[in-house]
């Protein structure tokens, strides 16, 4: 995003913690894999793109927010990187800045939590004297430059205000721009995206065990079901659903039905379909080991 930017008129510091992702990026060596990234790294850096460890007043008029939001031991997302940020950010905006979130958050996270704190912090009114909008970021790894440009934008903002604010930031490079009506929604929408995939994905998930039963190749039967029929589009089976946001988003939105003491048998039962083709694959290839003798497998 920060490269993406850099190329679009804008002077981007890109801010991290981390002095070796920060080091790294100013001897011109990407941190991260996207076609075509190190040449756009070579030609910005230093120029347009500054990669910084060091968050102060004044750098910017546009901050957006893109930390990790893991799970914990107990499934409940850990919001803790998103709470240091808000810190730091909150000594140091100022008058008319904006602050664009892009974390996978909780519903309600970016109202209750990030302007609370932001206006704790600053003394400074939300909508009045800076501004806040929430606009998920919606690309896949190894194609994020490309659909950075072409994927439509959700926003959902704090205010009208807010909301133009952003509307006009994205719509400098973006082309389709999405409103929804408050930042809540657009939290929703980023759970919903990879939640839905999540689902789709559980489908053909389960029917490995039934398919193995009967002696088809669910594979192929897969791909035979989808060839020439336009309504369908089901995946085939897999031991993982690509990528860690599939696997941790739904636990994401499981908590937030559980705070709404709301119930969803639905969202458990996909999310244990698409555990249990890591332990059922692991047990067959065991077994496919321990039949041709091969007792020293951990070596292989």
């Amino acid at each position: 995003l920060g490269l993406t930017l850099s190329e679009n008129s804008y002077v981007v510091y890109g801010y991290d913690i981390n002095k070796k992702t920060i080091n790294r990026l100013k001897n011109g060596d990407p941190t991260i894999y996207e076609e075509g990234i190190k040449k756009k790294l070579d030609y910005n850096l230093n120029r347009t793109f500054w990669p910084t460890n060091n968050l102060e007043k004044n750098l910017s008029s546009i901050y957006i927010v893109a930390v990790g939001t893991p799970l914990q031991s107990n499934k409940k997302p850990n919001l803790s990187y998103l709470k240091k940020v808000i810190k730091k950010l909150g000594k140091i905006i100022e008058n008319d800045d904006l602050i664009l979130l892009r974390s996978t958050i909780p519903v309600g996270t970016s109202k209750n939590l990030v302007v609370k704190e932001l206006e704790k912090i600053s003394g400074l009114k939300c909508g009045k004297n800076f501004f806040v909008a929430f606009a998920p970021e919606r690309t896949a790894e190894g194609r994020a430059l490309e659909e950075l440009k072409t994927n439509p934008q959700i926003i959902g903002a704090y205010d009208q205000k807010s909301l133009e604010m952003a509307t006009g930031f994205f719509n400098s490079f973006i082309k389709t721009i999405i409103q929804v009506e408050n930042m809540e929604a657009a939290e929703l929408c980023k759970l919903i995206d990879n939640t839905y995939r999540d689902h789709k994905f559980s489908f053909a998930n389960q029917l490995i065990p039934f398919a193995e039963k009967i002696g088809v190749n669910l594979v192929e039967l897969i791909r035979a079901v989808n060839t020439g029929y336009t309504r369908n589009d089901i995946p085939v089976p897999s031991p993982g659903v690509g990528g860690p946001c599939l696997s941790k988003d739904p636990y994401i939105l499981i908590d937030d039905y559980k705070k709404l003491r709301l119930k969803n048998k639905l969202l458990h039962e996909v999310r244990n379909t698409n555990i249990f083709p890591i332990e059922y694959l692991s047990k067959k290839i065991l077994s496919i080991l321990k039949k041709i003798n091969k007792k020293n497998w951990k070596n292989l």
